[in-house]
């Protein structure tokens, strides 16, 4: 019974994680009506299933927000803000429950919505009200880049209205030339619904340019509002405007209509998750992740294995053995291709989170924030993506409470009101990069620089460059934030994100632009365990270099026309590139007998040679993680057990070659 209930939580959270991804779309699409017969669908079915394995309190709560939806698809409600907001609640509720890990209080709480007629009002059903609205922006509103037409068209889109012009001292077409707005409206209009549907209108206004009020059916309330307008205008009406402005109200108090209300012109953008649909001639199984772990060991044994027998073949120097080795390898280099294909998944699995994520703390801290999203169908290995999602969701959630600015600070700096947060992904030779950029404010060096100073990190005179101040903010315990907020502050978290990149063998790079924004840059491997790489001696000493960021081998005098030594750098086709000789790094003497060789590494565009004592051979090997002792060692990658039984450190050029540089020595130079 247990092994089924496992798969019912399987099959439930996938319908759960659908749910969401609907209900998210709904928000946006409100007569989509295909998308709430999808969700029906989706809460009927986990309804059923719910109750087939005894997890009652998701029958209940999901028996409940099916009815809803039952309402809304035959017209008699509207998916409103509050259905979207409780739908989601819903949602999280039922994912907590399976995880056996929910609040009783909430979970009685959403019941209670859930079974209140509130929620189902849309604005339709709600009394009508009429409402004075009073618009008077300031003159300097166009170099806020703020169009201020615009609010008077949308009052006259949300349905009848009488437009009065109180002040109108040269066309709009002069003030719009001149940069100088030198009018002011008078707009009398039913609505159904709250004064918040009005003040939506004036969200990127001061509130000393507009007023709202409800009117009453009498005179008392019509002089009031015939007052506020006289203000306005700075002069007094005659009898007979005050008279017809009168008829007016008279005529909406006494043959008030249903208004037609007309959605926004622009909706707000979304970015949609791509659903493939599978073929319903293709066969496939689901399968656990801890079968495929179990595989990729005996893959990893099975190339330790190849790895012992290739160097027993090489000292037996049996040509039989030998082309039976070579047959088993090219089979052991398919087999763990396979292997490693049926652990890729797309990161599109965490747009999800992204786009929740940012629609929730984005309402909390009050912005508007668009995602957007690019290359999320590149795959990568299931392990990392389990380990980089908490990393990723830090480095949103440092954007969005950062990094973005709130809406009235964008409009201010003649910014786009909504916010842009754009995750990007692509593969590069055996690696994928994911990228998180936003549009907001960018890091602050001075006042990186500034805390960084305070707390002691760095002394008042050390020099540093641009890159090496951001990188403080990846020291434990560093924050510019005075006050810990709920979102951050504390100062744990960057320094987390980049030893948890470490560990996966990865890396992170920030690139800024004061005003402008930030990028986030994360070098993963494809996959964990077995790599392909370069085995190098130095006195006997064995490294490992991967093989996919050598662009090429020298030997010094051979190649005397490519490369020449200048210092501690060498010239590399016309230009000068840091140069590291292994020995002296490692204090290592040579035992060289031969001439040592070079080998010119690429890894992102940047250039380091190497002079090694000897090139071994390419192989293929499973890579371990460092000891604890030496994880403090950058450079060391990972180490692995070579088929003669000895250890072969994995070495990163790049990290090497800033321990390097810190002892004083000084590249391309």
């Amino acid at each position: 019974m247990e092994e089924f209930i496992q798969e019912f939580k399987a099959e439930a959270s996938s319908i759960i994680q659908r749910l969401q991804e609907q209900v998210l779309l709904l928000e946006h699409e409100k007569e989509n009506k295909s998308i709430i017969e999808e969700i029906f669908r989706g809460v009927h079915t986990l309804k059923g299933s719910s109750r087939m394995f005894g997890f009652e309190k998701i029958e209940r709560i999901t028996h409940d927000l099916e009815t809803t939806y039952d309402q809304i698809r035959e017209g008699i409600a509207k998916p409103t803000k509050a259905v979207i907001e409780l739908s989601l609640s819903v949602v999280d509720m039922c994912a907590a429950i399976l995880k056996d890990d929910f609040n009783q209080v909430e979970y009685e709480a959403i019941l209670a919505k859930l079974g209140s007629e509130e929620v189902l009002k849309s604005e339709e059903d709600q009394p009508e009200g009429i409402y004075q609205v009073l618009y008077y922006p300031k003159e300097n509103i166009y170099e806020r880049g703020v169009n201020p037409m615009a609010a008077i068209q949308e009052l006259k889109d949300l349905g009848t209205h009488t437009l009065f012009i109180l002040k109108q001292l040269n066309s709009p077409e002069a003030q719009e030339a001149a940069k100088k707005f030198e009018s002011a409206f008078e707009i009398i209009l039913p609505i159904k619904g709250s004064k918040e549907i009005l003040e939506d209108v004036f969200l990127f206004m001061d509130t000393e340019e507009f007023g709202i009020h409800l009117l009453e059916a009498d005179k008392k309330s019509w002089q009031e509002a015939n007052d506020r307008a006289q203000k306005i205008a700075g002069r007094k009406f005659t009898a007979i405007e005050t008279e017809e402005r009168h008829a007016v109200l008279s005529l909406y108090f006494e043959n008030a209509k249903p208004i037609e209300v007309v959605e926004q012109i622009q909706p707000v953008e979304v970015v949609k998750t791509v659903s493939k649909t599978i073929d319903s001639g293709i066969n496939f199984i689901n399968v656990k992740l801890e079968r495929l772990d179990e595989m990729m060991k005996l893959v990893s044994e099975l190339v330790t294995i190849k790895a012992e027998l290739n160097y027993q073949s090489s000292v037996l120097e049996d040509m039989k053995l030998t082309s039976l080795v070579e047959r088993l390898e090219k089979v052991t280099t398919r087999f763990r291709d396979n292997a490693f294909t049926m652990r890729l998944v797309p990161l599109q699995i965490l747009s999800l989170k992204f786009q929740r994520m940012a629609r929730d703390l984005g309402e909390k801290l009050g912005k508007d924030i668009n995602v957007l999203t690019e290359g999320l169908d590149t795959e990568i290995d299931k392990t990392i993506i389990n380990e980089i999602e908490a990393p990723l969701m830090h480095i949103l959630r440092n954007a969005i409470d950062h990094g973005l600015e709130t809406t009235e600070e964008r409009i201010r700096l003649g910014k786009n009101p909504k916010g842009l947060l754009k995750i990007v992904a692509f593969y590069a030779g055996a690696n994928v990069f994911i990228q998180v950029q936003d549009d907001g404010r960018g890091l602050n060096l001075k006042r990186i620089r500034q805390k960084a100073t305070e707390r002691g990190i760095i002394s008042e005179t050390e020099k540093l460059n641009d890159n090496e101040i951001i990188n403080l903010i990846f020291e434990p315990g560093f924050s510019t934030h005075d006050k810990a907020t709920e979102y951050s502050g504390r100062g744990v978290g960057m320094d987390v994100v980049k030893q948890k990149l470490k560990e996966l063998r990865g890396s992170i790079e920030i690139t800024t632009e004061e005003g402008l924004g930030t990028a986030f840059t994360l070098r993963l491997p494809l996959s964990l365990s077995i790599l392909d790489v370069l085995h190098v001696k130095v006195n006997n000493i064995n490294y490992l270099l991967p093989h996919n960021e050598i662009e090429r081998c020298l030997s010094e005098r051979l190649n005397s026309d490519i490369i020449q030594r200048r210092g501690h750098n060498i010239k590399y086709r016309g230009e000068l590139i840091p140069h590291l000789h292994l020995g002296e790094i490692f204090q290592e003497k040579s035992g060289a007998t031969q001439e040592p060789c070079i080998i010119v590494i690429n890894k992102n565009d940047q250039h380091v040679s190497l002079e090694v004592d000897e090139i071994v051979s390419k192989e293929q090997l499973v890579i371990k993680p460092v000891d604890e002792a030496l994880r403090s060692l950058e450079y060391l990658s990972g180490v692995a057990v070579l088929g003669n039984g000895e250890l072969a450190f994995l070495l990163n050029p790049l990290k090497l070659k800033e321990s390097y540089a810190n002892r004083n020595i000084t590249f391309n130079a």
